[in-house]
C-alpha cells in the first residue's frame, strides 16, 4: 500500500489490522489509570496512526496536511481565528 504525502510515495508500515491491533493495546493498558486528558489521548492515537503510515515525525504529518489544500487542518491553518485554536 502507498500514500501519496508532500508529493512523495511513502510506504505503509502496518496493516490496517496491525494498526488496530496496537491502539487497542494502547487503550487497554491506560483502562485503569485515571482519565487522561483527551488532547493528549489524542495525541498519542495521532502518533500511532503517523508512525503506521510512514511519518517520521508530528511536524513531517503536520507538515504534509498543511500542505494539502482538501484537507480542514490546511482550511483551518488559512483561517486567522481558527488558527488560533492550535
Amino acid at each position: 500500500m502507498n500514500s501519496t504525502a508532500e508529493g512523495r510515495n511513502m510506504e505503509y508500515t502496518k496493516s490496517p489490522l496491525e494498526l488496530l491491533d496496537e491502539l487497542d493495546a494502547f487503550r487497554r493498558g491506560h483502562q485503569d489509570e485515571r482519565l487522561h486528558p483527551s488532547d493528549w489521548c489524542m495525541r498519542c492515537m495521532e502518533a500511532i496512526v503517523a508512525r503506521a503510515c510512514g511519518f517520521g515525525s508530528r511536524a513531517d504529518w503536520t507538515g504534509a496536511l498543511s500542505a494539502a489544500p482538501s484537507t480542514r487542518y490546511h482550511r483551518d491553518l488559512q483561517n486567522a481565528a481558527a488558527s488560533s485554536r492550535f
